[in-house]
């Protein structure tokens, strides 16, 4: 999986829609939900057709999304997915 990761100004990494889905494993439009849904927010100044999202954000909205998921289906956290902080 090649992610492409910008590095802005003040140190953070983001990435457009695409990477990052591929960074979470999910597809484009779902990283378009979430932004509807209010669990991931554009950083501000990108053009409307062009959104960029930061990295940890979109890493939070996934973590999130299963923690919610798994719940909602009855399944124990344990069966979730965890990151390494690194």
């Amino acid at each position: 999986m090649d992610v492409q990761i910008h590095r802005g100004p003040d140190e953070r990494e983001y990435v457009d829609r695409k990477n990052a889905a591929r960074a979470v494993g999910v597809r484009p439009a779902t990283i378009s939900t979430w932004e509807a849904r209010g669990r991931l927010t554009r950083v501000p100044g990108t053009p409307p057709r062009q959104p960029m999202y930061a990295l940890a954000e979109v890493i939070e909205a996934e973590y999130q999304s299963r923690q919610n998921a798994a719940r909602t289906a009855g399944t124990t956290s344990r069966a979730t997915r965890h990151f390494d902080e690194n």
